[in-house]
């Protein structure tokens, strides 16, 4: 191929389109070579990292565990120090393994902050840090029980973002669980703190201190908060909830989903009464467990008014009661099968055979 008259230098220089092709391919090469030089620092920075984090946990793993398990009184060990860049590291292997060592002495950990003057660090993480060294900044806070930094930790109870309220509220009973139940009873309505999510935390409170502070908190909710701690108090300490249903009882007798948690949460021969009159309630969430929990705590005589369930409007009412009549003490299971085939209704026929049917 000739080159045209006047050199290529000419015909790139007087034809303003090859030009621009021209340049637009060579800009699209930097730029890929540029792309491919970015891809290779960046495998090359991720590998080390992965280096240094991984020769951390080899270093310091068999370190911290020593800690965490040595006897009371042992003199702990120098430790060497950490560079600021790998503290991140250290902080979230203590938090792994502290959740990992259930009820060991903390002082080894204090010992531990104390050496790398790690709380300071913490504190302004939770200031400045990202999200990921906020939460191990709370969390490691409140294994260390670090009173002095409760001011800190409680400007994110409120945080919108639920993990990090959560996180928070975490730590707060774990460094004053005294001080820490009020404030996180008085959010119990936030709608993404779950029963299932407040019931994970609270089980870190002792369970002496829970049931002291239990009747006294619950005082100040409103209807919604006290059913909800209702049924996350039932789950944690099951029978144990007499206080809180009677203050539902007195507090908010027109509260159709407290009646119901009342009915569902009620142990014991004390609260016989109140699940008989509420089989007849007018509202049919409040019928279904109070038929269900009589099953549960009836006796013979309350065969009557079960039966009279069986024909409820409400289908799940007339399943739980015809399971109910099956549960009581003294039920005869062919008593049933003649009053399923006897019976002039079609519907508590129907029910009786299908809960007969259920394997036992």
């Amino acid at each position: 191929m000739n080159a045209p008259d006047g050199g290529w230098g000419f015909a790139i220089g007087s034809d303003p389109a090859l030009l621009a092709v021209l340049l637009a391919a060579a800009g699209l090469l930097g730029g890929t070579v540029l792309m491919l030089l970015g891809t290779v620092w960046l495998h090359w920075r991720h590998v080390r990292l992965d280096e240094r984090a991984a020769a951390l946990r080899r270093d310091w793993t068999p370190r911290l565990f020593g800690l965490l398990t040595a006897t009371p009184g042992q003199r702990p060990p120098s430790l060497p120090s950490v560079a600021r860049r790998d503290l991140p590291l250290l902080v979230g292997l203590c938090n792994a393994l502290q959740d990992t060592v259930r009820g060991v002495s903390l002082d080894p950990l204090h010992d531990l902050a104390r050496q790398l003057n790690l709380v300071p660090h913490l504190r302004r993480w939770l200031r400045r840090g990202s999200a990921d060294r906020r939460l191990d900044a709370l969390t490691c806070l409140g294994n260390l029980r670090i009173h002095d930094a409760w001011p800190d930790v409680l400007t994110y109870l409120d945080h919108r973002d639920s993990v990090t309220s959560l996180t928070a509220a975490r730590a707060l009973v774990a460094i004053d669980a005294q001080r820490g139940l009020p404030e996180i009873f008085s959010r119990l309505n936030r709608p993404d703190w779950s029963e299932s999510r407040v019931s994970a935390l609270l089980k870190e409170v002792p369970a002496p201190e829970l049931a002291r502070q239990l009747k006294a908190l619950a005082q100040p909710l409103d209807a919604a908060a006290l059913r909800k701690l209702i049924r996350i108090a039932d789950s944690l300490q099951p029978g144990q909830v007499d206080d809180l249903l009677r203050q539902a009882n007195e507090r908010f007798p027109e509260d159709t989903e407290l009646r119901s948690a009342v009915c569902a949460c009620a142990d014991g021969p004390q609260w016989l009464g109140t699940l008989r009159a509420a089989v007849a309630d007018p509202e049919w969430i409040v019928r279904v467990q109070a038929v269900q929990s009589l099953g549960r705590l009836g006796d013979a005589r309350d065969r009557t008014l079960l039966a009279a369930r069986l024909s409820d409007p409400v289908w799940w009412v007339r399943y739980r009661a015809a399971q109910a009549l099956l549960a009581l003490p003294g039920a005869e299971r062919r008593d049933l099968e003649t009053l399923a085939t006897a019976h002039d209704q079609p519907q508590v026929r129907e029910i009786l055979a299908h809960v007969l049917s259920e394997p036992d």
